[in-house]
């Protein structure tokens, strides 16, 4: 959770004293220096991609896709899906992977993984500042020897060529399922970033003849009135929401075009 501010306070506490409060003020930040920005970068990384634990919600939504064919598409960069079992064959993340880097110039297509970068700069974190005590751990382009950055959208120098497969078998799948029914299943995708998910979502199902929209967002759960009579949006807790959906208790009612609200 970006949100999180208890957990930031525990992890971050040198960005605490400069006024951040959740890792969400990431995004954007450029108030620090390489030494600095690395350590948390190290510290950020590893909690979030290599250190998160298999968590029940992708459990539950295993369970309810059972024995379906089904295709992932997913706006976060954390790599969790694969982590916690789902085919990395049927998995689209557009917004790139927090394990890999490249060049921020970019020099060249070519990314590589930060997995055991990040390890030296873990040990060499100061533990009051936060900040990598040894320049030279600082990672830079094996190419050209400029800067990097992660391999994730940020800019007009993300290299997408990673996930040009991906996107390909993507494409394909959507391609095989004209052909019948199709549920498309959005969970947790807002306003931030509408273009990736939640307006291709809304465009797959008024375009696929046989599809319906079913919308999981605590806070924006809303349809568009073209695609309200195909679509169901449940506000509140993806779990509880979830485990509904495996139960089959969700209320049948359409939203046109509110949502049904969980606590």
């Amino acid at each position: 959770d970006y949100t999180d501010e208890v957990t930031f306070a525990r992890l971050f506490p040198a960005m605490v004293r400069r006024g951040l409060r959740m890792q969400y003020q990431f995004l954007g930040y450029h108030d620090w220096s390489p030494a600095l920005q690395w350590g948390i970068f190290a510290i950020h990384v590893n909690h979030v991609r290599f250190q998160t634990p298999p968590h029940p919600l992708y459990d539950t939504l295993r369970n309810l896709i059972g024995g379906r064919d089904h295709f992932v598409i997913c706006s976060n960069v954390d790599g969790q899906f694969a982590n916690n079992g789902f085919d990395p064959q049927r998995l689209f993340t557009p917004q790139g992977d927090y394990a890999w880097l490249q060049c921020l110039k970019p020099c060249s297509e070519e990314v590589w993984p930060f997995e055991p970068i990040l390890e030296k700069l873990l040990g060499a974190i100061d533990q009051e500042s936060q900040e990598i005590t040894d320049p030279a751990l600082i990672p830079r382009c094996p190419n050209c020897g400029g800067e990097v950055f992660l391999n994730v959208r940020g800019g007009d120098w993300f290299i997408e060529a990673p996930y040009a497969d991906q996107a390909e078998r993507f494409e394909r799948w959507l391609t095989s399922a004209r052909g019948g029914r199709l549920a498309v299943l959005e969970i947790g995708a807002g306003f931030n970033t509408p273009p990736v998910i939640r307006w291709p979502m809304e465009h797959i199902t008024s375009t696929h003849p046989e599809a319906i929209l079913i919308r999981i967002n605590r806070d924006e759960p809303q349809v568009p009135r073209e695609i309200a009579d195909r679509a169901f949006s449940f506000g509140g807790d993806a779990q509880v929401a979830l485990r509904a959906l495996e139960e089959g208790t969700l209320p049948r009612s359409r939203q046109t075009p509110g949502s049904t609200r969980f606590s």
